[in-house]
């Protein structure tokens, strides 16, 4: 949907206007079954972003999503932040390389 627009982390506009993430309805973006990423994971703050993000996703599609992200580890840090919000949020995950940490 191009009526969307992300400014920020945590900061999204509709048509210019600020838009509250309780305003966004399923109907905005439809339904889709997989979300990839790709190395997503810069900063060692981004999994406190994109895990919460995963959390509401998943809620918005009944929890019948799979997601799939690919980076190449640069910092265990980042990694076992990863770990930490997955686990925080209750999320089931599966790694298909050798554990760094």
């Amino acid at each position: 949907n191009t009526d969307y627009e992300t400014v920020q982390f945590g900061s999204i506009k509709k048509n210019g206007d600020q838009v509250e993430e309780s305003q966004i309805s399923q109907q905005d973006f439809g339904k889709f079954d997989i979300v990839i990423g790709s190395d997503l994971l810069q900063f060692v703050f981004v999994p406190e972003i994109l895990v919460p993000f995963l959390d509401r996703l998943f809620e918005y599609h009944n929890n019948s999503l799979v997601f799939y992200m690919a980076y190449v580890e640069r910092w265990v840090k980042i990694h076992q932040k990863l770990k930490e919000q997955l686990e925080l949020y209750g999320f089931d995950y599966e790694s298909l390389a050798e554990d760094l940490c």
